[in-house]
């Protein structure tokens, strides 16, 4: 969150650790970012994907391993209508909807809800015990390319008891785990990690004593805003989105607290409408003002989503947290509810109560304290500005994305049998309400100057992809209106019948060239990481990666030697290279003078020697 508290790469952190593998993985966001899905992915299956660097950049043979290994592995839940479109890798990207999994909370209406909870899940294994690794983060991240102070948990945990430095046990974190492996439709394949979860040592970092672990879903009867502990002495309060009412709330928390709130100005201002006294009259001594974010399915508290900002590289205040000092020490809640009722009462939500524990981690307890002040600090005072109208703050565009991402989770696509056209039929009309905003919608993997226009009083349009084998459940979904800045998204329309394993060999065939199958194969082989992998994941043409500088050196074909190796120490590689000699077939684009034919029939005659059956 700050220079003061301990700051990690999420995407690093999940990655994992030598001799390990992603065994499950269940991942929750509000808003993510194509790119950083990817590259999500790309950590999980151990690979590291900087975009930053040119040499740190994941290749497009490290894309596609990703792919094929995490398959049936992870799922990402998401609020539909909040992933923004790539800039590039339209054609990778498309192979990302077996793992996004949009979860259908109606943003249109004041009052609706948001599917919210910014959260990881993850099992790892290490193939020579049946004894895992997990590992926990929860707070305010979205996956996205912004860049504001987010404040998070992260806890690593063993199944093994022995295994743990001081472990504990939080019987909350598996309750959380099965209410999110239900809301996401992936109750069946948690039934048996959530049994090992349930057992699992967690190591809590000093200073902290973890209370409770708890996801807030809307049908929950009992939820609400924390209760005040007794005997407050002071309270801080951060958000980057307030309400009118929750704010008071924490105001009258202890009878002579000092009480401090630190929010986006933006909302403080519309909170107070001008009046400089406000806060001061609802029991604040100091209100700190940091620069405003987007976000966020909070549109109660203006009546619409946070807009004019690009959520995908904003920055400024995203933490959300409530420290209180009390008689008994300090409680911290931290997660991803804003000070609102509707993050309070109605979103899905998840959140962490932590206390301060001073007993045998004095310095640990203290070190955290001092972090919450000096971010505090860090703050600039608030000065009330002129009120403004709601009529400034409109947008009519973040408006109309609720009303036509509600209408298209109900939605469908068909694919004619040929690939070459598709239809998406809505059981509902959906354009927005405002007729001077037009919708249109697009195959991922085209330009986005090829969308068309969904003609309205119509609940069905048909287009024709100019790359077929790009199917995908997910559509790329624009709305213009003349002299504003065009919303684009990308929202999960079921395909039906959509084959995911064949369009996954197919696209992959046109994603990688035989250079670049050539070297997947040889590292299945031989364990290395040499060989011609492409240039960086999101490169949509294979064959233009030559000048790439971070390449890797070509002409590495596997040997005789490597497969009588891999063939005594790893026979489980084979498997890999009979799917990768199935991705260079599929689709009929196999050249006959390719070294992979080479390498197929010696593989075919290596295990015809050694009575092996051979792939067809």
């Amino acid at each position: 969150m700050s220079e003061h508290l301990p700051q990690q790469s999420l995407l690093d952190w999940l990655r994992p650790d030598t001799g390990f593998q992603t065994d499950i993985a269940l991942v929750s966001t509000y808003s993510a970012s194509a790119g950083v899905l990817a590259s999500l992915l790309i950590s999980l299956a151990g690979f590291e994907d900087d975009p930053s660097d040119a040499g740190s950049r994941a290749t497009r043979v490290k894309f596609a391993k990703s792919v094929l290994q995490l398959k049936g592995r992870v799922a990402i839940a998401m609020q539909a209508g909040r992933l923004f479109c790539p800039r590039r890798g339209g054609k990778a990207v498309a192979l990302l909807d077996r793992f996004i999994k949009d979860m259908p909370y109606d943003e249109r209406v004041k009052g609706g809800q948001s599917w919210h909870p910014k959260c990881a899940i993850v099992r790892y294994s290490d193939g020579k015990s049946s004894s895992g690794k997990w590992r926990l983060w929860l707070g305010s991240r979205n996956l996205t390319r912004d860049t504001s102070w987010d404040l998070g948990l992260s806890l690593d945990g063993y199944e093994i008891d022995s295994d743990a430095m001081d472990g504990m046990r939080i019987p909350s974190i598996a309750s959380m785990a099965k209410k999110l492996a239900a809301e996401a439709g992936q109750s069946e394949r948690w039934q048996d990690p959530l049994k090992k979860l349930r057992n699992v040592q967690w190591e809590v970092p000093r200073g902290l004593v973890v209370e409770e672990i708890s996801l807030m879903l809307p049908q929950d009867a009992d939820r609400d805003f924390p209760p005040c502990p007794p005997g407050v002495r002071r309270v801080i309060a951060v958000a980057p989105f307030l309400d009118v009412m929750t704010p008071k709330r924490v105001g009258t928390w202890g009878d002579d607290a000092e009480r401090i709130l630190v929010s986006t100005g933006t909302e403080l201002n519309r909170t107070s409408k001008g009046k400089a006294d406000y806060f001061e009259d609802n029991g604040f001594s100091f209100v700190g003002d940091f620069p405003a974010v987007a976000e966020e399915g909070e549109q109660d508290a203006i009546d619409i989503d946070e807009a004019g900002i690009d959520p995908q590289t904003s920055s400024g205040l995203h933490a959300k947290f409530l420290w209180a000092e009390h008689a008994r020490g300090a409680t911290m809640w931290l997660g991803s509810p804003n000070f609102t009722g509707r993050a309070w009462k109605k979103n899905a939500e998840i959140f962490a109560r932590l206390s301060i524990e001073s007993r045998g981690s004095a310095k640990a307890a203290t070190a955290i304290k001092e972090g919450v002040e000096s971010f505090v600090l860090m703050a600039p005072e608030f000065a009330a500005l002129p009120a403004k109208t709601n009529d400034d703050l409109d947008d009519p565009l973040e408006l109309a994305r609720n009303e036509v991402a509600a209408f298209l989770m109900n939605a469908s696509q068909k694919l004619s049998p040929d690939w070459d056209s598709v239809e998406i039929q809505s059981p509902e009309m959906p354009h927005p309400t405002n007729e001077r905003i037009v919708l249109k919608v697009g195959s991922l993997a085209d330009d986005p100057s090829q969308m068309i226009e969904w003609q309205r009083g119509s609940r069905s349009v048909r287009f024709r992809p100019h790359n077929p084998l790009a199917a995908s459940h997910l559509i790329r979904v624009a709305l213009e209106c003349k002299g504003i800045p065009s919303v684009t998204w990308l929202q999960s329309i079921p395909i039906q019948g959509l084959q995911q394993d064949k369009r996954d060999k197919l696209l992959l065939r046109q994603y990688l060239s035989d250079d670049q199958l050539l070297a997947w194969i040889y590292q299945a082989l031989t364990g290395n990481s040499e060989g011609a992998e492409g240039g960086p994941w999101d490169d949509d043409d294979p064959h233009t990666s030559a000048n790439w500088r971070s390449r890797k050196r070509k002409g590495l074909a596997p040997t005789l030697e490597d497969m009588l190796r891999a063939w005594l120490k790893n026979r489980s590689a084979f498997d890999q290279i009979d799917e990768i000699i199935e991705i260079f077939e599929c689709g009929g684009q196999a050249d006959g003078g390719s070294p992979i034919v080479s390498f197929k029939a010696s593989l075919a005659l290596i295990k015809q020697t050694l009575n092996e059956p051979t792939a067809q």
